[in-house]
């Protein structure tokens, strides 16, 4: 068959069969050198088929200048302990997406140690390929990257089964897994030959034009998230139903999105004995919130729930679509809430079922116990916030923030409330509980490289 190549050496037991002829040996080396000279470095995570990729990166010299990791968690139970959660399902689009989510999250803090600033691309790839028992799903990879706040790609592609062995269905994931790599760095992908029968009309798949301009193969074409102006419907995400949470918004003025992606008004989604909310703008979210979201998880023995509002006390956007994508960034990893008001804690603890808890740094609770015009006019007014937060069973788990070298904790908020109404003070204590940690990397400080 036309793009098979069988190479046979003798292992004691069998001969080796590879789909990999010399012409797309080539042109994966050649994709391998343009992503070494892009701006971008890859930090990748694979659940099995896919595993190759890392290994292409390797057979190529200059490794270091485009691969920070490629790790693989085959076992399903270590898939969800490095996710944070157990998926509904494993092989899924928004499972792919939080694993791509979470290796840009986990490339990014080694990025930020390492003081460079490259551009960063997290990879995924979960797969259901040809096994040594029946399995009576489709052959099918899904495949994400995150390019950081809310920009993500992702693709699903289905293979024919039984035509290929197990280990060409791992080639073939291979190369999926780095043609999504190279259309998210804006670079030629690797084409596929038609031989090798992917199922088309079912997957994210185009035709890639030869040299001479015919039909040489086939392409991933990604769904992405940025909706920008000239993108084609058929382009556009769906892993986030916009019209349902528009209609829930519209509703309730709240909506939740679970880290499966399912839509659901925040009275069915939202418990407060399970879980704790972190709200904030999140442009973007980087991994100094992951490390609160884990703070937070080890001492409350509650899931974290995001919050994002088109509202606060100090940004307010009424436009739902910039909302929408920046919970990508949480989609596949932590449940989300949208809400379009509540811009105050003393608004959300109302707004909220009673005993709602909030996780946050000592810098936001600075600001939220200040007499400041954004947030409360006088002490009066702060103490009768306070009190009414207290009457709802609100609390406060509360994080250190280093900002510009000083080191910012619960302890040094208190002191200066201590100071400027022993009433406040003490309702404030009442209110939170200290977290072990600190927070050193700020949106603004990454919005500013970037």
């Amino acid at each position: 068959m036309e793009g098979f190549q069988t190479i046979s050496f003798f292992t004691g037991y069998k001969d080796i069969m590879t789909l990999i002829t010399e012409k797309i040996q080539a042109d994966i080396n050649r994709a391998v050198v343009e992503l070494q000279q892009s701006p971008y470095m890859v930090y990748l995570w694979t659940t099995g088929a896919a595993l190759g990729t890392q290994k292409m990166f390797w057979d190529v010299s200059g490794t270091s200048k485009v691969l920070i990791r490629g790790m693989s968690t085959y076992d399903m139970d270590d898939t969800a302990i490095e996710l944070g959660r157990t998926p509904n399902g494993y092989t899924s689009t928004s499972t792919a997406i939080g694993m791509a989510n979470h290796a840009y999250l986990k490339g990014l803090e080694v990025l930020t140690r390492k003081g460079s600033d490259s551009k960063l691309l997290g990879g995924s790839a979960t797969c259901a390929v040809q096994t040594d028992r029946e399995r009576r799903g489709d052959d099918k990879a899904f495949l994400a990257v995150s390019l950081g706040n809310g920009d993500i790609i992702h693709a699903e592609v289905y293979l024919t089964k039984n035509i290929h062995t197990r280990g060409e269905q791992g080639e073939i994931c291979d190369i999926l897994m780095l043609n999504m790599l190279c259309e998210a760095a804006d670079i030629d992908q690797v084409t596929i030959p038609h031989s090798w029968q992917l199922i088309e009309e079912r997957s994210n798949l185009g035709h890639q034009a030869g040299e001479a301009g015919e039909d040489d193969g086939y392409c991933i074409v990604p769904r992405q998230t940025n909706h920008g102006a000239g993108v084609r419907a058929e382009r556009m995400s769906n892993a986030l139903d916009r019209v349902a949470i528009q209609e829930v918004l519209d509703g309730d003025g709240m909506v939740y999105i679970s880290a499966d992606g399912e839509i659901l008004p925040v009275s069915e989604g939202f418990d407060p004995d399970q879980s704790v909310l972190f709200s904030g703008s999140f442009i973007p979210l980087h991994h100094g919130h992951g490390h609160v979201a884990a703070a937070g998880t080890l001492e409350t023995s509650k899931t974290v729930t995001f919050e994002l509002s088109t509202l606060n006390a100090e940004k307010d956007s009424k436009e739902i679509d910039p909302i929408i994508h920046r919970a990508y960034q949480m989609l596949g990893k932590w449940p989300v809430i949208i809400s379009t008001g509540n811009p105050r804690f003393i608004d959300k603890s109302d707004a909220y079922p009673e005993g709602t808890s909030f996780l946050l740094g000592a810098d936001t609770i600075d600001r939220a116990f200040s007499v400041d015009p954004r947030w409360t006019k006088t002490f009066p007014e702060l103490h009768e916030q306070l009190a009414g937060m207290h009457y709802n069973g609100t609390k406060f788990y509360v994080l250190g923030r280093r900002t510009n070298g000083d080191v910012l904790k619960l302890s040094n908020v208190l002191s200066r409330l201590s100071e400027q109404d022993t009433v406040c003070h003490t309702l404030a204590a009442a209110l939170c509980t200290p977290l072990a940690g600190l927070v050193d990397v700020s949106s603004s400080q990454l919005r500013a490289k970037s």
